[in-house]
């Protein structure tokens, strides 16, 4: 796994914070299936994936008590798998797959009172998948979703702090 990331702080009065992370992982396992008394029989399996991802975040102080966090994220992975079996129906079975999904977010930390805060948000992700399996073929899809969420925060001290929320 690599990771990298840059944040920047103090743009203005306004914008508080920019950060911008990455990262490459490479994902493989081999399984020997060595279950000779099993009516299953044996079998190897080797996955390796490759996955990769982008993220930005802003974060935002306006009317003085409102901070507001707008961000978006994006993830890749490519997958490719073989599977042999040995027993009672032997034969090499193939697939690749590729999956990335983008996700756009705003939250909004509003201060009603020095003790009080409302949290509110809302995410946006869409997901694409394309998966190729020797014996079924190509499979590929798509999907999408908003999802929000609303809380409250009171802090009737510096050590306390109750928080509800419900999304």
């Amino acid at each position: 796994t690599y990771k990298a990331g840059v944040e920047f702080k103090g743009f203005s009065d306004y914008l508080m914070k920019i950060k911008l992370t990455g990262y490459y992982q490479n994902t493989h396992k081999y399984q020997d299936m060595s279950m000779m008394a099993s009516p299953m029989g044996r079998s190897i399996t080797d996955n390796d994936m490759d996955s990769y991802g982008v993220s930005l975040q802003t974060d935002w102080l306006l009317f003085n008590d409102h901070y507001v966090i707008l961000g978006a994220d994006w993830n890749y992975d490519d997958m490719d798998t073989w599977t042999q079996r040995f027993a009672p129906m032997p034969g090499v079975v193939g697939a690749d797959g590729q999956q990335s999904n983008l996700g756009i977010y705003l939250q909004d930390e509003w201060s009603v009172l020095e003790q009080l805060k409302i949290v509110a948000g809302v995410r946006y992700t869409w997901i694409k998948t394309e998966a190729n399996e020797e014996n079924i073929g190509k499979n590929d899809a798509t999907d999408d979703n908003w999802v929000g969420n609303i809380g409250v925060v009171y802090m009737p001290t510096d050590e306390l702090a109750l928080r509800a929320k419900v999304s």
